[in-house]
């Protein structure tokens, strides 16, 4: 019998060969799969199955149609017809209400510059309607059951602070109708800083303003503005700033961040004449630049 030594120098000398012997087995099952016949599925019966599905049945829109919101802003001179038609309300569905309705102008006016919601259907059918009838009460006009029932409710307006800022191009209530200033806070503004500069003489084109204002809102829309917090007005480079102080009779004034009043004895540009500045030509244009 060989000794482990023996083998071992065996096994060394021949290890080349063994590895070779080693590996035949492999190969065998390698050709047994790559010769075998492949599986036959001629002989394999087939059948198609036609199953019926119950598909739910389609349940009709209370209006028969696709239906619209739209949003629109109330003119001067609108009338609830006029408003109704403008949002593609088919004018039959108008007289309807309206006969149904005899109280819809008791319930309060169309205050222009309010927007407006309803839902119409694509062939004209009025399904909801919304305005409000004054600061605290909304009015609702909604198709039920073939009827137009109305609700009038009042609500609870959310105050917040509002910030705008604008550059002066070519007038300044130009600027403030870009920058989506409303004009009762553009006029404050005016107001507030007429001592500092003159309006009608000294706007620059490139002047910059921004103005933080009360604003009262209902589910995200506004309904109306309240005052002007602060103003701030850059004209050739010279900072102007105005911010809403009550004192403790309850007295409104503007003065300066370090305390200063801004009212002053002879105003630059006189009161009387700001609130219309809007319409004032001479005051829109700027002369110089």
């Amino acid at each position: 019998m060989p000794n482990s030594k023996q083998v071992f120098d065996f096994i060394r000398g021949h290890k080349r060969w063994l590895i070779a012997l080693s590996t035949l087995p492999l190969f065998g099952m390698v050709a047994a799969f790559g010769t075998a016949p492949d599986t036959l599925t001629s002989d394999v019966a087939q059948e198609t199955t036609v199953e019926a599905i119950a598909l739910p049945t389609p349940v009709a829109s209370d209006s028969g149609a696709f239906d619209f919101w739209r949003e629109e802003r109330i003119r001067s001179g609108d009338s609830l017809q006029s408003l109704l038609t403008r949002m593609g309300v088919a004018s039959e569905e108008t007289q309807a209400l309206l006969a149904e309705h005899e109280q819809l102008g008791k319930l309060g006016k169309l205050i222009p510059g309010r927007s407006v919601l309803a839902r119409v259907t694509s062939s004209g059918r009025l399904m909801l309607f919304r305005y409000m009838a004054d600061e605290t009460k909304l009015v609702s006009i909604e198709r039920i059951a073939g009827r137009f029932m109305i609700d009038a409710q009042s609500i609870r307006l959310e105050p917040t602070l509002v910030m705008r800022s604008g550059i002066v191009t070519h007038s300044l209530f130009g600027a403030t109708d870009d920058a989506n200033v409303p004009d009762s806070i553009a006029s404050e503004m005016a107001e507030a800083l007429s001592g500092e500069i003159d309006f009608h003489r000294d706007l620059r084109k490139g002047d910059r303003f921004s103005v933080v204002y009360e604003a009262y809102m209902h589910e995200g829309r506004l309904i109306k503005t309240g005052r002007l917090m602060a103003a701030e007005f850059t004209n050739e480079g010279r900072l102007l700033q105005a911010l809403n102080f009550v004192d403790p009779s309850g007295n409104v004034g503007y003065y300066t961040p370090e305390g200063r009043s801004l009212k002053r004895a002879f105003l630059k540009s006189p009161p009387a004449i700001l609130p219309v500045l809007p319409r004032v030509s001479a005051v829109r244009d700027i002369t110089r630049s």
